[in-house]
């Protein structure tokens, strides 16, 4: 009996300690959740050879808020194309403003959105990976469907950095 009133001890406090740490993530992203983000690109077709270059909008309509693309915070995007099954033509493509690496994120490393604004950043792609069956460098010719996504780790070093996953809209782009 006592083994059973430890367990059951132990699963309700980690259900509460679960709680707690799933509503502090909940409130610091409600606090700055009044913004968007607003995918465009002036190449209406992609020569695969050359970096894709597009630009993403952020429109803050709350509080100033910061975000970063070092220290595996950023942004990636996903190219889904052509074919009768999703799943066989998607890929990932890398930006110049994303980061995979472990590191200790530095004040000089955030970009500040401030309150009522809106900033435009510049990404351009740096390799482009293979998430279905078919590999890049023998991907079909043409029109692709392009959303970017901006995602972070779960825990903030600093005030204010925005925590958590977003994306834009999704774009159509043809792909030669």
């Amino acid at each position: 009996m006592k083994v059973l009133k430890r367990i059951v001890h132990f699963l309700l406090l980690t259900i509460l300690g679960y709680f707690l740490f799933a509503s502090s993530v909940l409130a610091q992203e409600s606090e700055y959740s009044n913004f968007t983000m607003q995918l465009s690109t002036k190449q209406r077709t992609w020569n695969s050879n050359d970096p894709l270059v597009v630009f993403v909008s952020i429109k803050n309509e709350g509080k100033s808020f910061y975000i970063s693309h070092k220290c595996r915070f950023g942004f990636q995007g996903y190219l889904d194309g052509p074919g009768k099954d999703a799943l066989e033509v998607m890929y990932l493509i890398k930006w110049d403003k994303s980061s995979d690496e472990i590191c200790q994120l530095k004040r000089e490393d955030l970009i500040k959105i401030p309150a009522n604004k809106t900033v435009k950043l510049k990404l351009t792609s740096l390799s482009v990976q293979k998430l279905g069956k078919i590999p890049w460098s023998n991907h079909p010719v043409g029109v692709y469907h392009l959303l970017v996504r901006y995602d972070t780790p779960k825990a903030s070093p600093f005030k204010d950095l925005w925590l958590g996953g977003t994306g834009t809209q999704s774009i159509r782009i043809r792909v030669k």
